[in-house]
């Protein structure tokens, strides 16, 4: 917690070194709502503090290459198999793994049968990887689908700016498997319970939850919830007991009654409201099409909580027309960066939240807190250079070797999940950058945000 709190008042000061002294107060009070975690500060300290500084002029990162050997054996999805790993970082920043004892398996469910496969890995004991924390398992992400490389990094890194701190802190790596390179991969903390994730305590009814299509979709023990009627899956502990599953239906029960009924004091009381704010103007701003899978809630110290933030490489207007008629107003304005998203699933709290004067102003009051963030994503600003553009600059060369050299096409479609993609990297990134400006104006408009 002193190192959390240490980067954070860090942060403020860099930030409020190149932000006009009428706009610092807003940018301290956004950051001070939250305790975002080390490694997106470390990440930012030249981006803030150098904020004159060019594109062209930024020092690339080093990427660390995690190589992984499997000694002629398959990767499959239901069972780990045994490998040795390397994980090495060439700025000597972090220190290096070497573990013959560790394991690997197929992650993911639509994902899990793209072509460049995502993975779990699990390390034969707890390490501190790329300084992230300390753990055994971890994720491999491919992005395949995403043809810029930057939806899931560009919203996990927006999670801990928002105070979403639980959600998994990443870093770039590239990844070889036996000798050829796979391309360009994101290094995530795993979603589970513990001091370094989410801080639970099982044994006092804190659960952790997870949104489901259908019952079993990724966790076995499950349950609907009283009042709106959606499948909740317990993530971690996955065979609560008798009175677990009691304490849980109960609590969704009087929860949800208290959305139903707009009782502001009730859902006060059962919902910590600030991450529901958060968690819902990430999900609306970037739009992502994960409504009924994807999204997480826990319950701790007697209160309902929105996160963590996770799988948000189909959002920000990446996916396919004919698949998502809604997201893509499809017989109406044809433009997907406008209408509200989340709201459309009727069985979720947040469309029942949104039509709560209470809850509708904080997210607009926080809309204006995060404006200046929210605008560098895309933008160059007071903040510096836009968030796209420095992790171009950094990291753009792992990008293209994903394209050039581990041979993946850019210009081509790999599931009918993602939008069609344009012809080059450059243009799939204008099309993001583009996207995002035309959502921040809509959402704005939408809301009544006052920009100061």
């Amino acid at each position: 917690m002193i190192k959390r709190l240490f980067f954070l008042f860090l942060i403020l000061f860099l930030f409020t070194s190149c932000v006009p002294e009428k706009e610092v107060s807003e940018i301290s009070t956004a950051f001070e709502e939250s305790e975002s975690d080390v490694s997106f500060f470390e990440e930012s300290e030249v981006e803030t503090s150098e904020a004159d500084e060019s594109v062209d002029e930024m020092e690339k990162k080093e990427i660390p290459v995690l190589s992984i050997v499997t000694g002629g054996k398959g990767i499959g999805k239901e069972q780990y198999v045994d490998v040795t790993v390397q994980l090495r970082d060439p700025s000597m920043e972090f220190e290096m793994i070497y573990d013959t004892d560790a394991q690997i398996k197929i992650r993911g469910n639509s994902t899990a049968g793209a072509p460049k496969k995502p993975y779990n890995i699990k390390l034969s004991s707890k390490r501190n990887v790329l300084g992230l924390g300390e753990a055994r398992k971890w994720y491999l992400l491919a992005n395949h689908y995403d043809k810029t490389l930057m939806r899931n990094k560009l919203s996990l890194d927006l999670a801990q700016v928002l105070g979403l701190s639980n959600s998994p802190l990443c870093r770039y790596v590239d990844v070889y498997l036996d000798g050829k390179l796979l391309g360009n991969y994101l290094l995530c903390e795993s979603i589970g319970i513990g001091d370094d994730r989410v801080d639970l305590n099982i044994d006092n009814n804190e659960f952790l939850f997870e949104v489901e299509p259908f019952e079993r979709y990724s966790n076995p023990s499950c349950f609907r919830t009283p009042v709106f009627n959606y499948i909740l899956g317990y993530n971690d502990r996955e065979k609560p007991t008798p009175e677990q599953e009691e304490f849980a239906i109960e609590f969704f029960r009087k929860a949800e009654t208290a959305v139903k009924n707009k009782d502001w004091d009730e859902i006060t009381r059962y919902f910590d409201v600030d991450s529901f704010v958060n968690y819902y103007l990430l999900k609306e701003y970037l739009k992502s099409v994960d409504t009924e899978s994807s999204v997480r809630y826990y319950i701790k110290g007697g209160k309902l909580y929105a996160g963590p933030v996770w799988d948000i490489d189909l959002s920000m207007g990446n996916c396919d027309t004919d698949f998502y008629k809604v997201y893509n107003n499809v017989g109406g304005s044809g433009d997907s960066t406008e209408g509200l998203y989340l709201t459309q699933v009727p069985s979720q709290c947040f469309s029942h939240l949104m039509k709560i004067d209470e809850f509708r102003g904080l997210l607009r009051e926080r809309m204006e807190e995060m404006e200046l963030y929210l605008e560098n994503l895309y933008k160059k600003n007071e903040l510096g250079e836009s968030r796209i553009d420095v992790l171009l600059a950094q990291y753009g060369d792992s990008f293209l070797r994903n394209y050039e050299e581990a041979n993946w096409r850019i210009d081509y479609k790999y599931s009918n999940l993602e939008r069609d993609p344009d012809e080059t990297f450059e243009k799939n990134v204008e099309y993001l950058r583009s996207w995002l400006e035309k959502r921040h104006e809509w959402l704005n408009d939408e809301l009544g945000v006052t920009i100061k």
